[in-house]
């Protein structure tokens, strides 16, 4: 399981909305936005079983970095 995470994952931008507040667990294939214009969601890879996941992020318009 994956918690929601607070800040974008490349730049640190907070959270600003989406399916869940920080902290609290994701749901698959549900997305989080940051105040960047990134969003982050993960997916199931294989079995549950395997517990493998893949994270997305992506549109970070962080211009600073």
């Amino acid at each position: 399981m994956m918690k929601t995470p607070e800040n974008c994952l490349i730049c640190g931008a907070a959270w600003h909305g989406g399916h869940q507040v920080p902290g609290e667990p994701m749901r698959p294939n549900m997305r989080v936005f940051y105040e960047c214009g990134s969003s982050i969601s993960y997916q199931q890879i294989g079995s549950k079983e395997e517990n493998i996941i893949q994270v997305l992020v992506k549109n970070c318009q962080d211009k600073e970095r």
